[in-house]
């Protein structure tokens, strides 16, 4: 995004800094303020291009915005606020100063190693209990939510600078993932961190993020993924029909 393009203030937050895009919205780090000097830092996620003009995709996500604004968790990064600026709907959530599981993976394998096994222990029970706790997760009237994450990568996976696990995207990449589904015909998401069941489009449960999370903790002590290939048909296979290699 060019400098000219970054907006001064998406609803009631102030802009501060754009820090990534994406493919589907582009994540600002944003400031709200309010009155004798209260002021929170935020993470603010927009939707952008195409999607912007999708009715039936603004309509999933919203609805699915919704549901995870419900989970409150220690180890979730938390919705505050989900709003339309201009046409463009945004999520505001916890901003976690910090870094993804993603560029933590690329740091030990540019020095050649591998995380200390009672610290990959630590951020696998964070995510888990997130985990556990979404999918136990109930509506107000008592109903089984029945939430599935489905892209439990290490870009959805943040480390604070004072050890903090937190899971980011709950909820938003089902949306994305049926949306592709219905669109085009194909599976759309990170191939190499999916389930069988997932691969084959199948129905979900919890399990399927059990399964995504058994492969960051193979990725994470051995600093190889352990169905991915030289290509996607490849890696769709081998997520079906093999076995990982032994570690």
């Amino acid at each position: 995004m060019e400098p000219d393009e970054i907006p001064d203030n998406i609803g009631r937050f102030e802009v501060i800094q754009h820090l990534a895009s994406g493919g589907m919205a582009d994540l600002f780090l944003c400031r709200q303020s309010g009155p004798m000097g209260f002021e929170k830092i935020v993470a603010l996620k927009q939707i952008r291009g195409r999607h912007s003009d999708d009715g039936e995709f603004l309509t999933m996500f919203m609805d699915e915005a919704r549901t995870a604004a419900l989970l409150n968790h220690p180890n979730i990064a938390q919705i505050y606020e989900l709003g339309n600026e201009n046409g463009a709907p945004y999520l505001a959530m916890e901003f976690v100063n910090g870094r993804n599981l993603s560029a933590i993976f690329k740091k030990t394998v540019a020095q050649g190693v591998t995380m200390p096994s009672h610290i990959v222990a630590g951020m696998m029970v964070g995510i888990l209990r997130g985990l556990a706790y979404a999918h136990g997760k109930t509506g107000t009237g008592g109903e089984q939510l029945n939430l599935v994450h489905r892209d439990v990568t290490p870009q959805n996976v943040l480390i604070s600078h004072d050890g903090q696990v937190k899971l980011v995207d709950f909820g938003i990449a089902k949306v994305s993932n049926q949306h592709a589904r219905t669109r085009h015909g194909v599976i759309k998401g990170k191939y190499s961190y999916m389930s069988p069941e997932q691969v084959r489009s199948q129905p979900l449960d919890g399990r399927s993020d059990l399964f995504a999370v058994g492969i960051l903790l193979y990725e994470a002590l051995t600093a190889h993924r352990p169905f991915k290939r030289g290509n996607t048909v490849d890696t769709l296979k081998a997520v079906i029909s093999e076995l990982p290699p032994d570690p």
